[in-house]
């Protein structure tokens, strides 16, 4: 919650895909990394971290990460 509002001024449930990536490629040093103003390291990484929520997403594992009522 604290992350989503300092870098982006949002609450952590109304982050964009994006935001929450660039919120996971800063760690796990986030004192020296931005994610509001990300460097070509952190951009690469948001990239890959995107590439990896696709890939399970389509293969069907992330109904693991679900929430069942």
């Amino acid at each position: 919650q604290a992350a989503a509002q300092h870098h982006f001024g949002v609450d952590a449930a109304d982050l964009t895909p994006l935001q929450a990536a660039r919120l996971a490629a800063i760690l796990p040093d986030p004192k020296d990394r931005s994610a509001s103003a990300p460097t070509a390291y952190t951009r690469k990484r948001t990239r890959s971290i995107i590439s990896g929520a696709e890939t399970i997403a389509a293969d069907g594992r992330a109904d693991c990460f679900e929430t069942r009522d």
